[in-house]
C-alpha cells in the first residue's frame, strides 16, 4: 500500500484543504458512526483499532484498504 501520509496529502490536495482537516473530518465521521450505529457496527469499528477503542484515521483507512480495496 502507498504511504498513508501520501494518501492524506492527496486527499487534502484534491479537496483544497489540509491534511489536518482531512484527519479531523475522518475522526468526526468515525465518532458519529460510533454514536449512531448498531452494536454490531460499533463492534466492527472497535475491532479496527489496535487497542479496541475508536480507530484513528490511519487505522480506519488501512482497514478499508486491506479489507475492501485490495
Amino acid at each position: 500500500m502507498k504511504d498513508i501520509e501520501k494518501i492524506f496529502r492527496q486527499v487534502a490536495k484534491n479537496n483544497n484543504t489540509t491534511v489536518k482537516n482531512v484527519k479531523k473530518e475522518i475522526t468526526l465521521t468515525i465518532e458519529e458512526a460510533m454514536k449512531n450505529s448498531s452494536p454490531e457496527n460499533i463492534k466492527i469499528l472497535k475491532f479496527i483499532s489496535k487497542n479496541g477503542t475508536v480507530p484513528t484515521p490511519e487505522e480506519f483507512i488501512m482497514y478499508v484498504y486491506n479489507n475492501i480495496i485490495s
